[in-house]
C-alpha cells in the first residue's frame, strides 16, 4: 500500500511540473479592427456587436497601404506590416520598397525592410 501512495504521488507531482503544450491560437483575418479600445462585446444571429472607446472600424491594413488617388479608398492586398513604415519608394517595375521599424510583413518575418511587387506579394 505504501508504495502505491508514493508512486501515485510521485505521478501526480510530476504532471502538475509537466503541463501539456499549449496549442496556438488561429488569427482571423477576415475580422476588422477597431481605432480604440473595445470594452465590450456580444454576438447575436452571426452578428458581433463592439462597444468601446473608438470611432473607426476598418479592414486591419497594417502599417503600409495603397490608397486610390480618386477614392482615397485603401487598395487591397494589404501588406499588413506588423510594426511602423517611416519610408517608401517605387522599386522601378511597379512594385515597392518600404523600410522603418517593423519585424512582419504579411506574416512573413522581416527586419524593417521589405520589398513589393506590383501585385503586392511580398518577394524573397
Amino acid at each position: 500500500m505504501g508504495w502505491t501512495l508514493l508512486l501515485a504521488s510521485w505521478l501526480l507531482l510530476g504532471s502538475a511540473l509537466c503541463p501539456p503544450a499549449a496549442r496556438a491560437q488561429v488569427l482571423r483575418s477576415d475580422l476588422w479592427v477597431t481605432n480604440g479600445q473595445v470594452r465590450a462585446i456580444a454576438v447575436s444571429n452571426d452578428l458581433i456587436y463592439l462597444g468601446g472607446d473608438f470611432t473607426e472600424l476598418g479592414p486591419a491594413i497594417g502599417a503600409a497601404v495603397a490608397i486610390d488617388a480618386t477614392t482615397g479608398a485603401p487598395i487591397p492586398p494589404y501588406p499588413l506590416v506588423i510594426g511602423l513604415v517611416g519610408a517608401v519608394a517605387p522599386d522601378g517595375n511597379g512594385g515597392w520598397y518600404i523600410g522603418g521599424s517593423f519585424s512582419t510583413v504579411l506574416g512573413q518575418p522581416r527586419n524593417n525592410i521589405a520589398q513589393l511587387d506590383a501585385s503586392g506579394n511580398l518577394t524573397a
